[in-house]
């Protein structure tokens, strides 16, 4: 996996979409988003970061891929989850 780049969020911004991760997962499998709808941005609740999901990235209510900055997805490994675990939300961006 590549380096995981962090940036601060704008709270000011009111199109801000900061969701916990439990509830999109939710959404998603309920059909509330769809990749047609935009992505997401894995996040904590100050920063986001360069990490980008889609709603066809979950499977068995788990974030199984990402994307580096819109490049080709890379599978989430097992050595990989420690890194991921300090992602508690996903900003979300409507197209």
């Amino acid at each position: 996996m590549k380096d995981i780049i962090l940036t601060p969020i704008d709270k000011s911004d009111s199109d801000l979409d900061l969701i916990p991760i439990d509830d999109w997962i939710d959404y998603v499998n309920t059909g509330g988003f769809i990749d047609y709808d935009g992505h997401g941005r894995l996040a904590t609740e100050n920063d986001y970061s360069n990490l980008v999901v889609y709603p066809s990235y979950v499977n068995n209510n788990k974030i199984t891929r990402v994307s580096i900055q819109f490049g080709e997805s890379e599978k989430i490994e097992e050595e990989d989850i420690p890194q991921f675990a300090q992602f508690t939300h996903i900003i979300w961006y409507n197209r």
